[in-house]
């Protein structure tokens, strides 16, 4: 069986506005559901990142915050660019 390579690669997002906070583990498991659900936005729409701004996604991620205590982890709004807007910057006018 060959090796597999897992590089890691970096990834510019604009943040929008912040939509809530989870303070722990706990307070994740017990308010994810609900927060989004009534957060309005799909979570395609948003990432949480902790305080190392590491994104969060999966229990296993907010389980290792917990461990490594970089709680709070705060869920953002992703900033939409138009396609005009990226045109624009790469020089495509």
């Amino acid at each position: 069986m060959a090796a597999t390579t897992c590089t890691k690669t970096t990834r510019e997002v604009q943040l929008d506005r912040e939509l809530f906070t989870f303070e722990s583990f706990e307070n994740w498991c017990n308010t994810a559901s609900r927060k989004f659900a009534y957060c309005g936005f799909r979570s395609d729409d948003t990432i949480c990142l902790d305080t190392l701004g590491r994104v969060c996604r999966i229990g296993e991620h907010f389980m290792r915050a917990a461990e490594e205590k970089t709680f709070p982890v705060i869920a953002y709004l992703i900033a939409r660019r138009t396609v005009d807007d990226t045109l624009s910057k790469e020089g495509h006018t």
